[in-house]
């Protein structure tokens, strides 16, 4: 049994086209403003079990109080995105949960007898993907709530506090 995550802080989705996916959200769900990583390749990717380059573009915006996450994977190498998308295609992806100890977390899962689909290091903090489908339908996100994931989440949730509409796609720099 998998002890309770709490309450997710994030759906992702994967999108062929990052730009026209953060037009489309902003148009149609009135969500903003976006802030956008471009072609982040510096992840230190594993895919089950293998280390696997990987290039994508993210986009992060909050509606309500989820988080939105949008991923354009632009290497062809396979990924947990992949596994999901062919390219050209995408759709409803992940769920997204903080956790103080990822490790613990991603064996409880192995116990569960879930795969891990895919590790990687946002800046310094590590990332897991469980490939949840089997069960729920799309995959759980394991993300450690290190400070740095911590205060990007609320600025974003901050910037789209009475946002205007204004200055609707901004790019992040790590």
């Amino acid at each position: 049994m998998i002890t309770s995550l709490g309450s997710p802080v994030q759906m992702s989705f994967v999108v062929p086209d990052l730009d026209t996916a953060m037009s489309h959200w902003i148009e149609t769900a009135d969500t903003g403003p976006f802030h956008a990583f471009r072609r982040v390749d510096d992840l230190g990717v594993t895919y089950r079990g293998t280390p696997t380059p990987l290039s994508i573009s993210i986009g992060l915006a909050q509606l309500g109080s989820m988080h939105i996450e949008l991923i354009e994977q632009h290497s062809l190498e396979p990924s947990v995105y992949r596994d999901a998308y062919a390219p050209g295609h995408g759709g409803f992806h992940h769920l997204c949960f903080p956790v103080p100890d990822i490790d613990a977390t991603v064996e409880q899962y192995r116990d569960a007898g879930f795969e891990v689909g895919m590790h990687l290091r946002f800046g310094d903090t590590p990332v897991a993907y469980i490939d949840t489908r089997p069960a729920i339908g799309c995959m759980t996100e394991l993300i450690r709530n290190d400070p740095e994931i911590l205060d990007l989440y609320a600025a974003v949730a901050d910037s789209a506090i009475g946002w205007d509409g204004s200055d609707p796609i901004r790019i992040l720099n790590r």
